[in-house]
């Protein structure tokens, strides 16, 4: 009896581990029609994506790449010599079909549980270079704590630019970066990541903006 108990938890625990580590290095899907070229002279082309990986081989400017994916940590795993293997996303500069840049288009969510929060994004607008979007956030507070509760909602709009896959917004110190995430691993639908940083007025989840912490993660999923 101990045994099959002691057997049940081992097969908790490793198929815990297993969800945290898929998605702890989770790797972002690039579009099918996705491509890249070299920006930097001399280029590295590695077995796995660290810098301490075996090089198996180099790329000059101007090379053109086809690309399958990219990681949270600044790689992109590429076609090399018939063979996957990775470089530094930052000297590739990407080329996608209006078909790739327009699946960022749609409604997402992120819920706070159990704190009655959370916040919306929408994304709209899309071309192969920016789109428009829009951050809700609503969170509640119990100033006297009779359960007594008050609302509140702040809104950021904007226009971010489209490069290397990812979005960008920067207005007045106020710096929201967007990562796609295609049929994300645990939940089987597409999200978006975004990364919060500056006086922002939405993005720390009814913190107070004008005390905001150094930056704040969120991954909406869409609706």
């Amino acid at each position: 009896m101990i045994l099959r108990i002691l057997f049940r938890w081992y097969l908790v625990m490793t198929l815990f581990l297993c969800v945290f580590l898929v998605y702890d290095f989770e790797v972002i899907a690039a579009g099918k029609t996705e491509s890249a070229t070299v920006t930097t002279d001399i280029l590295n082309v590695r077995e796995k994506p660290s810098t301490s990986s075996k090089k198996v081989g180099t790329l000059k400017k101007g090379n053109k790449v086809t690309v399958y994916s990219k990681t949270k940590d600044g790689w992109t795993q590429i076609q090399y010599k018939k063979k996957k293997a990775y470089v530094s996303t930052k000297y590739l500069k990407f080329s996608s079909s209006s078909n790739s840049a327009k699946k960022w288009a749609g409604n997402y969510e992120y819920i706070g549980s159990g704190t009655g929060g959370g916040t919306e994004l929408t994304i709209k607008n899309v071309t192969n270079s920016s789109f428009q979007f829009i951050l809700t956030e609503y969170w509640r507070e119990d100033p006297k704590g009779y359960g007594d509760y008050v609302y509140y909602e702040n809104e950021l709009k904007g226009k971010a630019s489209l490069k290397n896959g990812s979005g960008y917004y920067n207005h007045k110190d106020c710096r929201v970066v967007f990562d796609y995430v295609s049929k994300e691993n645990i939940l089987g639908k597409n999200a978006v990541i975004t990364n919060v940083s500056g006086p922002c007025s939405v993005g720390y989840n009814g913190i107070n903006f004008k005390k905001f912490p150094e930056t704040e993660e969120f991954m909406y999923i869409r609706r």
